[in-house]
């Protein structure tokens, strides 16, 4: 519970609206949805429940650390009401890729699109693995919906499935050279300036980044 906390407190705070998704009961007192495979019923509800309130839903595990200006700066490039997913793009699972479950974004429209399909018998029957993005991203991927290329100019990622300190290690390295859609650049060449999202950050860490990238303004005084 205290990473679900920190991330209301701190980032949470500046979505327009904060829902968690959770297939655990939760006694902090904000608004959820409790569903066992959440990642159907859940969207569900939230479609059943929001739409037409909302152009983008921002989707991220409770260990994550979302710059929220930096989102908004980004989507803004784009229409809501065209189908479209922006994530970290995996390169296997799919043949298009698919986007990371650590934090999504998508259009109301792919929303839409997602919560339409999984009510068609038949158009999309893998709902039983653990893997959440692997299913939505297999899903859409039936309807021709793939995940945008959410990388910054130089090629360099903006969404991050990992902590930086996992990032630059050489296994992880491997890890990702070998899956990532596209070029994988090296630590630290691989984070981008407007870098939206990080994974695996602890409740310490996720109040710190707050510190620095909230409270902290540069100044050349």
């Amino acid at each position: 519970m205290p990473e679900a906390r920190a991330a209301y407190d701190i980032w949470g705070r500046h979505c327009d609206k904060t829902i968690f998704l959770t297939n655990s009961p939760m006694d902090l007192e904000v608004e959820h949805i409790y569903f066992p495979l959440y990642h159907t019923r859940g969207h569900s509800m939230l479609y059943a429940t929001t739409f037409g309130q909302y152009e983008w839903y921002l989707r991220a595990d409770d260990d994550a650390f979302v710059v929220m200006k930096n989102a908004r700066t980004y989507l803004s490039r784009f229409n809501s009401s065209q189908n479209s997913v922006h994530a970290l793009r995996w390169g296997f699972f799919e043949t298009a890729g698919y986007p990371d479950g650590s934090t999504y974004i998508l259009s109301w429209r792919a929303l839409e699109t997602f919560v339409k399909l999984t009510r068609i018998p038949g158009m999309c029957t893998k709902f039983h693995r653990a893997e959440e993005d692997q299913e939505l991203g297999s899903c859409l991927a039936t309807a021709g919906v793939t995940t945008q290329d959410t990388r910054d100019e130089a090629g360099r990622q903006r969404f991050h499935q990992f902590h930086p300190d996992e990032i630059h290690k050489n296994d992880q390295a491997k890890f990702n050279k070998r899956h990532y859609f596209y070029p994988y650049f090296n630590y630290p060449d691989v984070i981008s300036p407007t870098t939206i999202s990080i994974h695996h950050l602890s409740v310490y860490e996720t109040y710190f980044a707050d510190f620095l990238v909230n409270k902290i303004k540069i100044s050349d005084w």
